[in-house]
């Protein structure tokens, strides 16, 4: 190979952003693509797959670089993740693949490689540490066990807490207007479903 490129891709639950890498780790080229979590996934699925192989395709077109250029190493942090593949195993113009979980992608770019916490809080959440000899993950449960802090975490709080004070009468009528506007429904009792 004449050229030395690595790309890493973080595989979230709303979205996947791929960034491709020249041999001195300079960002070269940027791509998204559709989320890649494979929470409640059948066998067939093809959610990861298209999703990665995605996000690097357009990253590769960004950063000017031909469709048959092939990579020393693509490292992909996907949510949920957890050891093994539920679906379609993604097809990448690679040597090495590794994937893993996203918390430890996300302390990577964050620290660097130095000892530290960090607190992912976006579509889901999870809470990851890592020091010289042990690391620990806490949260990322999903959406139904947990992701306390997360996005949707935060709307379904307060929806609920909007739906109970409609139970008693004590909601205004401003709160309400803007949940059915934004979910486009006639009401919360629409919203639930």
């Amino acid at each position: 190979m004449s050229e030395f490129f690595v790309a890493g891709i973080d595989g979230g639950q709303s979205s996947t952003t791929a960034v491709v890498g020249d041999a001195a780790g300079r960002p070269i080229g940027r791509g998204t693509a559709g989320p890649a979590d494979e929470v409640g996934e059948s066998p067939d699925s093809t959610r990861l797959s298209d999703a990665l192989e995605g996000a690097l395709a357009n990253a590769r077109a960004n950063a000017g670089l031909p469709a048959s250029a092939r990579f020393a190493a693509v490292v992909a942090g996907v949510s949920g993740y957890e050891g093994r593949l539920y679906g379609k195993r993604p097809e990448l113009a690679t040597q090495r693949l590794q994937l893993m979980h996203d918390a430890p992608i996300a302390h990577a770019g964050a620290l660097a490689g130095k000892a530290g916490v960090v607190i992912v809080a976006g579509t889901g959440s999870v809470v990851y540490a890592s020091g010289r000899e042990a690391e620990r993950t806490s949260g990322g449960w999903g959406y139904l066990f947990g992701d306390e802090g997360s996005a949707f975490w935060v709307v379904r709080e307060t929806l609920a807490a909007w739906m109970r004070a409609a139970d008693d009468g004590a909601l205004g009528a401003g709160e309400s207007d803007a949940a059915c506007a934004f979910f486009e429904r006639s009401s919360l009792r629409a919203i639930a479903p």
